[in-house]
């Protein structure tokens, strides 16, 4: 076959319950109350690859909607989504070095900071050679995140409504 398809849906639903202390009624006699937390999260993962003769050429795309709904006044509902989409190459070139390049489109949107609404330009590419009796010893040239477009900062959805990820990302290189 030279063309491969797949697509991977799935639906998740979390409900969750905290105990919510109003930073406005901090007195003496301020009670925790009871809020529930409601999270649908829906995804679509799709993936095409198509074969022509010694190259392999792979689309990637994937969207997820996430919907957060708290019945405490203190956190604010919200409805965000991220996708990303891209190409990826697998090509033998000349004298037995291989070419493997992706570069794809990350996005995030609906959150009512404007900060965390961005996007994401990602490309890394590897040339490799193998040599030896059995081809057991690899040389690679590698680079990662031409572009400088990675972040350390991401946000998303837990069970509570919201959380921040920190990542101790590596910088662009070339290896």
């Amino acid at each position: 076959r030279s063309l491969y398809f797949s697509n991977q849906v799935n639906a998740n639903y979390a409900h969750s319950n905290i105990f919510v202390t109003e930073v406005m009624a901090l007195s003496e006699d301020a009670s925790p109350q009871r809020s529930s937390i409601n999270n649908i999260r829906l995804s679509d993962k799709l993936r095409i690859i198509k074969y022509i003769k010694s190259t392999t050429l792979t689309f990637n795309g994937k969207i997820d909607y996430v919907v957060s709904h708290s019945s405490a006044s203190s956190l604010s509902n919200m409805s965000a989504y991220e996708f990303n989409y891209g190409l990826a190459i697998t090509q033998p070139l000349w004298w037995g070095i291989d070419l493997n390049a992706e570069c794809m489109i990350w996005s995030h949107r609906g959150y009512s900071d404007k900060s965390m609404n961005s996007d994401e330009l990602i490309a890394d590419a590897t040339l490799s050679y193998a040599c030896g009796k059995n081809k057991q010893l690899i040389f690679k040239l590698q680079t990662h995140d031409l572009f400088h477009q990675i972040r350390s900062v991401y946000y998303g959805f837990n069970a509570q409504g919201r959380t921040e990820r920190w990542y101790n990302t590596t910088p662009s290189y070339i290896m």
